[in-house]
């Protein structure tokens, strides 16, 4: 067989490893049961079946009151993968989408380390780990996220393209498949110059950009740029063969850009506080899993039977690559370096290992570059790159991106906090794509020297010691952090570390996972041993058996890809048993929407029809999910973007906006949401009256201000509250209701501002119990007043001194006025057409309770409200208007003005289309065939 042919096949196993290595998404694609199944699969769905019909997807009616459809750009309709969900099963769309973005980041990756002049076995390896890597395989929950990323290492192959070298006349007589014979060049670029650049980088962008995640496309261009700087020589040139190629990969991706900055300029996460901005900050503790990926458990337990208990969640969390790739690009990091590397960037211990025996390390390694020594045309491999620049380009890549990857738990994040654009990118974590490539990439260059150098070089020993010595010390070093984290976290702080919110589990988790038995535990160490074993076999012969090196990557790589967000039992599949009572009602009712009452926003999402799961099915609902809301929604409806709401029993109670608009069912099937609903009847007789005011008193301020009534929240260091005080004395197990109005600056609030009864000792020393107090987010705020409030009932007496307490962590003002607390009773609804007796049920069931889909869930209750309204006629939505219907009286009759909460973009994508994206096409078409041409004539 010849190399070509050789090489192909190669190539072609990489490109259907996918369908392999994540085998179980054939059959269920939606098996993570998150963001999968209550945004992307919906969101696309619902774009095939606009184009399915020959329409633009311009609107979804099925949300709220009506969003855009087009305008979010995740639903990524100029995507072409997209257009699989208006000719396929949607399923089996959702998962071929999946599968065809691993293979490009596969197809990506391989040719850029090609470009790169590494041999065919390190360009597999180091395609292998990027395509499986904890990030991708972490984020295969997010489609737009995996579909953004897998165009990185194409970018960097346009990059590398534009990297101009000098080549000198040689013959050199390589290694097996690596024999090349040298031409006589003067100045000449590694891919064919910058006309092929920008012929490659336009696609690559708007492909990018169409897969609809901005914030990664955002991460992926500041990687892209900070390649281009170090590598692309000449520079100048590069940047403006970049810019150009964005700037006409823009205007083809116009419509979609103008369609999203309308609904951006609607919506209520315009400016986003610095907390939001650091959520999901990669938590030290969390580089564990690099080495054991399932140690802080999985999100759906499966072989690894322990629920997540770690920090944040672990898609953000997660990067491994491979112990193999670990153990590599630690290699290329240690011997591949200038001499004084180290010593310049702080690291003064290793560079002083490093000098020792340098210069035979270096020249043991790799044979002599012809790029590196020019002059000396007898010597060297003609290789597509010079590997010491190259490790050290990706070396300040990988620390670049771990200081961003920390995000605020570094000052230097402020920095980023006042860029435009960058400061309203969350998740600094997902730097972790720069820094999986980095290893990716740097594990290939290792094998690639170790493969031309025979293996008898010190980087190959250098390996084998880092295998058999370090990686056992460093991975034992993690397993003792975790059981004196434990330890200690246990002594101090026996009730759960203060403000440590983010963290799933404590101590009698970590307890669990650090258990012999724990084949989180067992699995990495039987591929340590694999890995010493491989190496050591590899290193013998390393031409001839550089693939076990691959094969012992994706062996180890499949176990996060098989396991990762696929639970024990298969998702079933089909309609839930109230997908199919509702849309059977739906064929013989008027219309109407839904409410699904749940523990967070995916928590049963295909039994509970939650949004946007249920309008894949045409079933409408009032909640909402997705990252952007109108403020009109946000502020009547308390929702969050999430479709969640701390007002859910406000809302059960008091139920006229529920019938308002339109929400005929409830869905829920935990016993605390049955009880309220089933609790609701009519008034029997006036509204109760209210006790006096509790708030009569004076203040305490702390790092905040209280003039003329008006108490001025901020704080300038996130973990410094902005907070005032007020003792009280409260009866228990009475009901008292909180109430306050609050306005921010223009341009939001930068995180809530929460009003609470606090007892210190009763529920820890940092938060109260959420039921005792109320949150106002900041998509709830606004530059106009807005009246808030809360019920609660009083906790027994006990030691301590009862506060109620306003605070907030928000680095941008939020004013409170009117802090109320008074004697109440729960609030009762409204019967605004007097449809119902006095005292009789406004909820009933719907039937009998619909099974659980897996054994030992609650079953589902389907209940109607019986003071649903219908369709009413709206009126055009204003503060005024819209704060007039929350605050409507409880002894009012007759229907209210309702406001349409509703959005529309004004400008239709067609006329885009035709007077931007057409001729920006037409432009790159004359501009990539000139290119063409003009590269076939200068050779």
């Amino acid at each position: 067989m010849s190399t070509k042919s050789g090489r192909a096949i190669v190539l072609a196993m990489l490109l259907a490893a996918p369908a392999g290595m994540l085998y179980t998404l054939w059959a269920d694609p939606l098996s993570a049961g998150e963001d999968d199944v209550v945004y992307y699969y919906p969101l696309r769905v619902l774009v095939g079946q606009s184009l399915a019909k020959g329409e633009w997807p311009l609107h979804n009616p099925l949300e709220a009151t009506g969003v855009p459809l087009m305008a979010d750009p995740q639903s990524a309709v100029l995507h072409p993968p997209t257009w699989l969900f208006a000719v396929l099963e949607p399923h089996r769309a959702y998962a071929l989408n999946l599968f065809l973005a691993f293979s490009l980041a596969g197809l990506g990756a391989w040719l850029y380390l090609r470009r790169l002049g590494l041999v065919a076995a390190a360009a597999t390896l180091g395609t292998l780990a990027f395509m499986f890597s904890g990030f991708m395989i972490g984020h295969r929950v997010h489609l737009s996220v995996v579909q953004t990323a897998a165009m990185l290492p194409w970018g960097l192959w346009c990059i590398e393209g534009m990297r101009r070298e000098k080549k000198h006349h040689q013959d050199h007589q390589g290694h097996g498949e690596h024999k090349e014979e040298g031409r006589d060049h003067e100045d000449s670029y590694t891919g064919g110059g910058l006309e092929l650049a920008f012929t490659a980088m336009v696609p690559v962008a708007v492909m990018a950009l169409t897969a609809g995640h901005w914030p990664t496309f955002i991460h992926v261009s500041i990687i892209w740029l900070a390649y281009l700087l170090l590598r692309a020589r000449p520079l100048a040139p590069a940047l403006v063969v970049a810019g150009g190629a964005l700037a006409v990969a823009g205007a083809i991706c116009w419509p979609q850009i103008d369609a999203t900055m309308q609904w951006m300029a609607q919506a209520t996460r315009q400016k986003i506080g610095y907390a939001m901005l650091g959520e999901n900050s990669f938590y030290p503790a969390a580089g564990a899993l690099a080495f054991f990926p399932f140690l802080y458990g999985c999100r759906t337990p499966n072989v690894f039977g322990q629920s997540w208990w770690g920090p944040w969640h672990l898609c953000e969390m997660l990067g491994y690559v491979g112990l193999v790739t670990l153990v590599l690009a630690a290699g290329a990091l240690w011997k591949l370096q200038p001499d004084d590397f180290w010593r310049r960037v702080g690291v003064r211990w290793l560079a002083g290992r490093l000098r020792r025996g340098r210069r035979e390390n270096v020249e043991q390694a790799l044979p002599p570059n012809p790029r590196d020594m020019e002059h000396d045309s007898a010597t060297g491999d003609a290789l597509a790159g010079s590997l010491r620049p190259l490790v050290r380009a990706w070396t300040w890549m990988l620390i670049g991106a771990g200081l961003w990857m920390l995000g605020y738990y570094l000052p230097t994040y402020r920095l980023i906090h006042m860029v435009p654009v960058l400061n309203v990118v969350r998740c600094p974590a997902r730097m972790l794509l720069a820094a999986d490539m980095g290893l990716a990439v740097l594990a290939a260059v290792a094998v690639h020297a170790v493969v031309l150098g025979g293996g008898t070089g010190t980087l190959g020993r250098a390996a084998a010691r880092l295998a058999r010595v370090h990686l056992p010390i460093v991975m034992a070093g993690w397993l003792a952090a975790v059981a004196v984290g434990a330890l200690l976290v246990g002594w101090l702080f026996p009730g759960g570390v203060p403000g440590l919110q983010f963290w799933a589990g404590g101590p009698a988790q970590a307890w669990q996972a650090l258990r012999p038995t724990n084949p989180a535990i067992l699995v990495p160490l039987a591929l340590l041993v694999l890995t010493v074993v491989v190496l050591r076999a590899w290193l013998a012969q390393p031409s001839r058996r550089a693939w076990l090196v691959a094969a012992l990557l994706a062996a180890d790589l499949f176990v996060p890809a098989r396991f990762v967000d696929v639970p024990r039992e298969p998702t079933p599949q089909g309609l839930s048993p109230a997908g199919r009572l509702l849309r059977e009602k739906l064929a013989t009712e008027k219309p109407f929407r839904i409410w699904a009452l749940s523990d967070s926003y995916h928590t049963r999402a295909r039994e509970l029809l939650l949004p946007k799961y249920c309008e894949s099915l045409g079933l409408a609902t009032i909640a909402n999910y997705g990252s952007m809301q109108s403020p009109r929604h946000a502020h009547l409806l308390g929702l969050r973007i999430f479709g969640t709401t701390d007002d859910w029993a406000t809302l059960l109670r008091r139920n006229y906006l529920l019938s308002l608009y339109n929400v005929r069912y409830i869905l829920a099937a935990d016993a605390r949401y049955r009880e309220v609903i089933e609790s609701v009847r009519t008034p029997t007789g006036p509204p109760p009256q209210e006790g006096p005011e509790l708030l009569g008193g004076t203040w305490t301020t702390e790092n905040s201000q209280l003039a003329d009534g008006v108490l001025r929240l901020r704080t300038s260091f996130m973990w410094r509250w902005s907070i005032a005080r007020h003792d009280v004395t409260l009866e228990p197990g009475r009901v008292y209701r909180l109430s306050l109005e609050a306005r921010s600056a223009a341009g939001g609030a930068g995180n809530f501002v929460r009003a609470e009864f606090f007892r210190r000792g009763l529920d820890g020393d940092y938060f109260t119990s959420a039921e005792l107090g109320l949150s106002v987010h900041p998509e709830h705020l606004g530059p106009q007043w807005r009246r808030f409030e809360w019920c609660f009932v009083a906790p027994p007496h006990g030691a301590g001194r009862d506060l109620v307490r306003v605070f907030t962590m928000s680095e941008r003002l939020i004013e409170v006025r009117s802090v109320s607390l008074r004697l109440s009773q729960r609030p009762q609804p409204l019967d605004l057409t007097g449809r119902l007796a006095p005292g009789e049920p406004v909820y009933r069931p719907v039937g009998q309770p619909l099974p659980p889909e897996r054994e030992g869930d609650e079953p589902v209750w389907v209940y109607e409200n019986r003071l649903c309204l219908g369709e009413q006629l709206y009126v055009q939505a204003t503060a005024e208007n819209v704060e007039a219907l929350r605050r409507l009286a409880p002894d009012r009759r007759g229907l209210p003005p309702v406001p349409d909460l509703s959005v529309r973009v004004a400008r239709s994508p067609q006329r885009a289309v035709w007077t931007v994206m057409l001729p920006a096409l037409a432009a790159y078409g004359v501009l990539a065939g000139a290119a063409l041409w003009w590269t076939r004539r200068k050779r």
